[in-house]
């Protein structure tokens, strides 16, 4: 049997509930029926926040976890009340591999230097060259220059800086500095600090998509698997991995970029050849996290990142700082090829990894964690990534493809997310895609009448 609808949206994470959300306020006086179709047993999508602690009351955002340019960002709506805990990277604490700690502005007036010599390039200004590789551009961040080629003869400061700027842009992109475009030494460059303002909330995100989650109707553990637009006046039928049925006049998919990439969604008729394109060059990058609860703080407390620079990728190196807001917990970093290859390590190895760095820099007496939260956003199947990134990739890069990827198909299938918004990567940016969406189809047109009696 088909249940029908008027609209169906594809995933409850930011994108979607916003979408279904502003569907639902903008026609409470219609009989209008939105369905909200949802894979995981859960909301929020990329964005997860576990409860840790003693009643699960220290929570903790282990997908998207930041609220950027926190004062004008359009979720604060959804966040009265919440505390929330600024995180500029300026806050730090950086330490050598022998665990001794360096001058942070020392460092950073290095890698402004490096970046605006990056920057200066007119192939990466005029982007000519959609083909151009970072590492082109900034060769002193590739691995081979920090282990043994001209950046590792030079003094420590210059090298520390290079290890350092290389783990700030990869952490930044979820990305190994391999797959990145020249044109990021351009965006980077911009005023010489790429990472916007930034907080972290007490409560986690989870107060925000569930609010915007209430009343809908979500179906969780939904898992859809094709999405077919009819001949008979452009109704869209979308099928589940469990054989269940739906029908609608319209259909928003807020798929992941990586589960687009992935093929495990069929699109009847094909997705246009240049949608196709499109989801093939945008890059998708992968961050996953490993949270240490401890039983006391022994880290310096006056810093919001802790950064040990290692060469070495596999490490957990990068930990955000957790103490100010009453958690004795550190949130380690890692991020592209690297993290990808760690998915395959269990929870034990993964907590190693993160402990041998933070030995390293406080000594071999640190106690070990009490609770252990890993991430594996790559190998998830309801992500396969955690978000876009400027990849090159074959054919290299179109700025264009995000406008593309965005298109609808006729006035029956719309497209919002992270991947197709005018802030890639950002959770407000996939709420502002899901607005646009559910703008594009009132626009478009509804015929109310045809979900009566369902």
């Amino acid at each position: 049997m088909t249940e029908k609808a008027d609209v169906l949206v594809i995933g409850a994470g930011m994108a979607g509930l916003s979408a279904a959300n502003r569907l639902v306020d903008d026609n409470l006086n219609t009989k209008l029926k939105v369905v909200v179709l949802e894979g995981r047993d859960r909301v929020g999508g990329r964005v997860n926040t576990a409860s840790m602690g003693d009643g699960g009351s220290q929570k903790v955002d282990i997908g998207g976890m930041w609220l950027q340019h926190p004062s004008k960002n359009p979720v604060r709506r959804y966040l009265k009340g919440v505390e929330q805990l600024e995180t500029p990277t300026s806050s730090i604490a950086i330490y050598d591999e022998d665990g001794n700690e360096f001058d942070g502005a020392k460092i950073s007036k290095i890698q402004a230097d490096m970046i605006k010599q990056a920057a200066s390039s007119d192939r990466v200004v005029s982007m000519s060259d959609p083909a151009l590789k970072l590492l082109e551009v900034m060769p002193a961040l590739g691995q081979d220059q920090i282990e043994a080629g001209d950046v590792a003869k030079k003094n420590t400061d210059e090298r520390l800086a290079a290890i350092m700027l290389r783990g700030m842009v990869e952490n930044y992109t979820a990305s190994s500095i391999e797959q990145l475009t020249g044109y990021m030494a351009n965006y980077i460059g911009v005023g010489g600090d790429f990472i916007p303002p930034q907080n972290v909330l007490k409560e986690g995100f989870c107060v925000a998509y569930d609010a915007l989650a209430e009343g809908l109707g979500v179906r969780l553990e939904h898992v859809v698997t094709r999405i077919e637009i009819l001949d008979d006046g452009g109704n869209v039928k979308v099928t589940t991995k469990d054989g269940k049925l739906f029908e609608a006049q319209k259909v928003i998919v807020t798929l992941p970029l990586g589960v687009l990439k992935s093929g495990s969604v069929e699109f009847v008729p094909p997705l246009p050849e240049r949608k196709q394109l499109a989801i093939k060059r945008i890059g998708f990058g992968l961050l996953n996290k490993v949270v240490l609860r401890f039983p006391s703080i022994f880290w310096k407390k006056d810093v919001h990142f802790l950064n040990c620079a290692t060469p070495d990728r596999s490490e957990v190196s990068m930990f955000l700082n957790l103490s100010e807001i009453g958690y004795p917990i550190l949130v380690g970093f890692h991020q592209g090829l690297a993290a990808l290859e760690n998915e395959k390590l269990s929870d034990d190895d993964l907590k190693e990894k993160a402990m041998v760095v933070l030995r390293r820099m406080y000594g071999p007496t640190i106690p070990e964690p009490i609770e252990v939260v890993c991430t594996r956003w790559g190998t998830d199947p309801m992500s396969l990534g955690s978000y876009t990134a400027p990849h090159v990739l074959e054919g290299g890069i179109d700025l264009d493809d995000a406008t593309v990827l965005a298109e609808p198909i006729g006035k029956s299938v719309y497209f919002a997310g992270e991947a197709v918004s005018k802030q890639p990567g950002l959770i407000h940016g996939a709420y502002n895609s899901g607005i646009r969406a559910a703008g594009d189809v009132e626009r478009d047109g509804l015929t109310i009448a045809a979900s009566s009696g369902h």
